[in-house]
């Protein structure tokens, strides 16, 4: 890496959290870079992650269910 790009690198682990998004567009819109868009295998997650836009109500009352069957432990009631 040259000296350039391990300042940059140093600089933007130095960012807030609520600065990167404007600097990552910033970045996007003027670094001449085609970047193809980011598909579901890029950032695998979890199985859980969505589950309370489901549509299926109140998933809290149905929490000890969701612990007992999905990660195979005992629900405490």
């Amino acid at each position: 890496m040259t000296i350039l790009r391990d300042e940059l690198h140093h600089l933007v682990d130095l960012l807030p959290d609520e600065q990167i998004p404007p600097v990552l567009e910033f970045v996007r819109d003027h670094g001449g870079i085609d970047t193809p868009p980011h598909t579901e295998e890029d950032w695998p997650l979890p199985e859980f992650v969505g589950m309370f836009a489901s549509g299926e109500g109140d998933l809290s009352e149905k929490s000890a269910d969701f612990i007992r069957e999905s990660l195979g432990g005992a629900a405490d009631q």
